[in-house]
């Protein structure tokens, strides 16, 4: 299982900036308007991100 779906699943910090803005770095400039899968799932798990934080702060 993948590390990053495994601490989702604990709902604990993921590694999500790490791993996947890693590679949308290397991929090149940003495009205004990208959807491709990788950036969909940045942003997911960047929602999951806050929410978590959201949750565990004003419970």
């Amino acid at each position: 299982m993948a590390s990053v779906l495994r601490d989702v699943e604990r709902g604990v910090e993921t590694e999500a900036e790490h791993i996947l803005g890693d590679l949308l770095e290397r991929r090149g400039p940003p495009q205004e308007d990208d959807r491709s899968i990788l950036a969909v799932a940045l942003v997911h798990l960047r929602a999951y991100e806050a929410r978590r934080i959201r949750e565990t702060t004003y419970g």
